[in-house]
Formats: C-alpha cells, sequence, structure tokens
C-alpha cells in the first residue's frame, strides 16, 4: 500500500466531509434568514390589513386627517413590502440553491474518495490506475471550489461543532488522523 498516496486521498476526503458539511450549514443559515424575513413580512401584510380596517372606520367616521396620514402610511408600507418581495427573496432562494448544489458535489466527491481509499487499502488496483484516479478526483475538486460560494466563519464553526472538531485547534484544512478517521467506516480507519 502506497501511504503517500493514501495520505493524499485521506485529506481531500476530509476536506469533502467539511466543505459538504460547511455548505449544508450556509443552507442552514440562509433557511433561518429566510424564516425571519418572512415572518416580518407577514408583520408587515397584518400592519396593511390594519390600517385599510382603519381607513375604512375613518371614512366611516368622515375623519379626513387620519384618511390621510393612514393613506400614506398605507403606501410606505406597501412599498417596502415590495422592496423585500423584489430584492431579498430571489437573493436568499438562488444563493440557498447554490449552496446545495456545492454541498452535493462535495458529497458525492467525499463517497468517490472513500471509494480511493478502500482501493488503495486493499492494494487490488495498479498503483498507476489509482494515481489517475486520484488526480481526476482533486481535479474535480477544485473545479467545485471554483464555482462554490464562499462560507461564512459562523458557518465554518458551526460545521466544526457538528463534525465534532469544535475543540481542535489546528490551523484551517489540516487533520490529523483521529480527525479523518472519525469521519471514516470502522473498516477504513487507520491505527492512530
Amino acid at each position: 500500500m502506497n501511504t503517500k498516496l493514501l495520505s493524499v486521498a485521506r485529506f481531500y476526503f476530509a476536506q469533502s466531509v467539511f466543505n459538504s458539511t460547511c455548505h449544508y450549514k450556509s443552507m442552514e443559515r440562509l433557511n433561518m434568514i429566510d424564516k425571519e424575513y418572512s415572518f416580518n413580512k407577514n408583520i408587515l401584510s397584518g400592519i396593511n390589513v390594519l390600517i385599510v380596517i382603519l381607513i375604512i372606520i375613518c371614512y366611516e367616521l368622515h375623519f379626513d386627517l387620519g384618511l390621510k396620514i393612514l393613506g400614506i402610511l398605507g403606501l410606505l408600507l406597501t412599498g417596502i413590502s415590495l422592496i423585500f418581495d423584489l430584492f431579498l427573496k430571489e437573493r436568499f432562494l438562488d444563493e440557498i440553491y447554490k449552496h446545495k448544489w456545492s454541498a452535493e458535489m462535495y458529497k458525492s466527491l467525499r463517497n468517490e474518495f472513500m471509494e480511493l481509499i478502500e482501493e488503495i487499502m486493499s492494494n487490488s488496483i495498479d498503483e498507476n490506475v489509482l494515481r489517475s484516479r486520484r488526480k481526476l478526483l482533486i481535479s474535480r475538486y477544485s473545479e467545485i471550489g471554483k464555482t462554490a460560494l464562499s462560507t461564512t466563519s459562523g458557518d465554518y464553526s458551526d460545521a466544526q461543532e457538528s463534525l465534532g472538531l469544535k475543540l481542535n485547534n489546528n490551523e484551517e484544512f489540516s487533520w490529523s488522523e483521529a480527525d479523518i478517521n472519525r469521519f471514516l467506516p470502522k473498516h477504513l480507519k487507520l491505527d492512530e
């Protein structure tokens, strides 16, 4: 078994696991923002309905000043609501979709790196074939990274925590054998 080839495959496997988790955490964060947005939009809509009711009451009571004030207030709130709809809603949906795509691509790559690790450990395939496959997978990893949206430091911390790495003080993109073993099934773990 070529330990250097295995080491590189394990590194990119861990990277794929982490990046997939990071993008899923970005999706969760954006979904929470989207829910807050929807809640605030519902409040604005409720206030608009209340204003319409008050306008009807002011009309019935011939309270002209109240009609003018409520009419202007209603227009302003409707405008704010439209601005939210036009500029924010689509942005969240698009970013959520892009993070999901990146997460799923990294997850798929994670599975392929796991297969490569298994093949390297089994010594059943020619080393040149394994190197060629590793090179192809690393190239795909780079392509995903080029098109993936950026994640936040909060997404990064949340991903660390969910993967059990929160207490790990290693620098970004470095992995101990124990870290990598945590992500692998029992038959692919290395002795520490």
